[in-house]
């Protein structure tokens, strides 16, 4: 996965280096945004704009390209499990550890499952929005930093890092009650909400942002090839990881089923890691971007 990071993050600079200049003024924080969706998904997309002060427009096309290039990728990936015994005869793997980190993950994803009950959602959803409230009440009291540490971005960074930090307490048991899907449901209301403020005949205007997303999974996919091969690892960890980093959550699961049936929960593990580096990565190259776009 940290391979699949780096060869985004790479693809991001190369892109902005030979696009940017003709992408318009916003063309820094947009990268900065697809930077930060295809390591960790689509809420890393919307944490990345927002703390950047992307305009609706322009997270459009951030949207745009993560859905015309990124499932144009996950196309490949599917097509390229069909290959496997070819591609791992390139890395000489050993599939041996895919089976045991199989058996591992898919223990400790059904150790806390339960059904979610009204007192689980009540606190829930009540702690998030204190929570929410409280993180962003404290990134105003921070100093701006550069152009992207605003008091809104420091906020985004609390809520995330504090979020992290409470998954290695006992409330990380909630997620088998059902926490990932309260806030998937209050994700896509938000993404939503951001598509309707959007211009679609500013968003299809723009090719090049479509050459440029191209340029970016390139460089990825080159990267995360060279890692696995210097690693031996199979095939698996090319699609699965790959796929965490460009489709998160939602499809991570189904490539990696799709490359080794019954292995769906590593795909989630793996996008789950990428939901964690998403957004301070893609601040980190926003923060590189601006100095380079004044």
């Amino acid at each position: 996965m940290a391979a699949a990071s780096v060869g985004i993050s790479a693809g991001v600079v190369l892109s902005f280096v030979v696009f940017g200049s003709r992408l318009g003024g916003e063309a820094w924080k947009t990268f900065a945004a697809i930077c930060g969706t295809w390591i960790g998904g689509s809420a890393n997309l919307l944490a990345v704009g927002t703390a950047l002060g992307l305009s609706p427009e322009s997270q459009g096309i951030a949207i745009l390209v993560d859905t015309v290039v990124g499932y144009s990728w996950m196309g490949i990936l599917i097509a390229l499990a069909a290959r496997q015994p070819r591609l791992d005869r390139f890395f000489r793997a050993d599939r041996a550890e895919v089976e045991a980190i199989g058996e591992r993950v898919r223990a400790r994803f059904e150790r806390d499952r339960r059904p979610t009950t009204v007192p689980d959602a009540t606190l829930l959803v009540g702690f998030a929005l204190v929570f929410s409230v409280a993180a962003m009440s404290l990134g105003r009291l921070l100093p701006p930093v550069g152009n992207v540490l605003t008091p809104f971005s420091w906020g985004i960074l609390i809520l995330t890092t504090g979020g992290l930090l409470l998954s290695l307490t006992p409330l990380a048991r909630y997620d088998g009650a059902g926490a990932s899907s309260l806030g998937y449901a209050a994700f896509y209301l938000l993404l939503a909400s951001v598509g309707a403020q959007a211009d679609l005949e500013k968003i299809v205007s723009q090719p090049l942002w479509i050459a440029a997303g191209v340029l970016v999974i390139a460089v990825h996919a080159v990267l995360l090839l060279l890692a696995l091969r210097l690693l031996r690892a199979p095939a698996f960890f090319f699609g699965a990881a790959s796929q965490a980093a460009v489709g998160g959550y939602s499809s991570a699961p189904v490539v990696a089923e799709i490359y080794q049936p019954g292995l769906a929960p590593v795909g989630l593990l793996l996008a789950v890691v990428g939901n964690v580096l998403g957004t301070y990565v893609g601040l980190a190259v926003g923060q590189l971007l601006s100095v380079w776009s004044q």
